[in-house]
């Protein structure tokens, strides 16, 4: 039975044994008035206001204390660490009191902690890490042994976590020889081909936001616009099946596709945030 730190029983000890004590103070009010009829009645209606209030007053405070825990694991001063908890004497008085009552508020809580820790190295999107995905995720088109090989971890932090998972389910499928990865990836190769001659036009011309990309370069920044091109490129084929039912996209589409990121400016790149 669960009792709190004042030796009164706790609502959840109450209402499981609300029955048992309803028919103990009938019991016990024939006993003391054998003769009295309306004595059950009396005894009854005494202990359902009594469990009442203290239910009641329990819920209260237990409210209360769920508002203050509520509060530290939400919002710009959420906590993000055990030491936070346990260094704020109000926060851990409020917790305490709930795990007395509800043991399964330390898994909410270490959950909510963990979450928060992790939103920490969980940076929005922007031009600067969209940049860096691109450049990782063409590399697994362009470049697959090097992409198998890297500790794509280092990047943590660097990225939106759904980026960086989509990298490590890349990695992992190709790692494992996935049979649909290497379909996917072949697709891929097989469709820039049919637009050679458009890459060869947006990296020799200055208006287009690919000007001098080059995978052979030596130079990194050249690289990376090709693998970025590479990125963008295949995640606009996924999005233009999945928009027309999973076809594949005639060679005429797919150097409408290109020619958009290639030639348009202001076009924004495929879907990056993956699940």
């Amino acid at each position: 039975m669960m009792y709190a730190a004042n030796g009164v029983p706790t609502a959840q000890n109450l209402t499981e044994h609300y029955e048992a004590g309803l028919q103990a103070v009938t019991d016990l009010a024939r006993q003391e008035y054998p003769g009295d009829p309306t004595a059950a009645g009396r005894y009854r209606s005494h202990y359902i206001q009594q469990m009442g209030q203290q239910l009641h007053t329990e819920n209260m405070t237990n409210q209360a204390n769920w508002n203050i825990v509520n509060a530290s694991l939400n919002g710009p001063n959420a906590i993000k660490s055990e030491q936070d908890l346990i260094t704020n004497p109000r926060l851990m008085d409020a917790y305490n009191a709930i795990l007395k009552t509800d043991p399964s508020a330390y898994r909410v809580v270490n959950n909510a902690i963990n979450a928060n820790a992790m939103a920490m190295w969980d940076p929005p999107a922007t031009a600067q890490t969209n940049q860096l995905y691109d450049t990782l995720n063409g590399m697994k088109d362009t470049d697959r042994a090097r992409f198998s090989n890297l500790n794509l971890m280092s990047y943590y932090g660097g990225m939106p976590v759904a980026q960086l998972n989509g990298l490590r389910d890349a990695q992992d499928r190709i790692r494992k020889n996935d049979a649909a990865e290497a379909v996917k990836h072949t697709n891929l190769i097989s469709s820039i081909s049919a637009v050679k001659d458009l890459t060869i036009q947006a990296a020799a011309s200055a208006e287009s936001p690919f000007y001098k990309m080059d995978l052979t370069s030596p130079f990194p920044p050249e690289q990376q616009k090709w693998n970025g091109f590479v990125s963008k490129y295949g995640q606009a084929l996924n999005d233009w099946q999945q928009n027309n039912n999973n076809k594949i996209p005639t060679d005429m589409q797919k150097r409408e596709i290109a020619r958009g990121y290639f030639f348009q400016t202001g076009r924004r790149g495929g879907k990056h945030q993956h699940n």
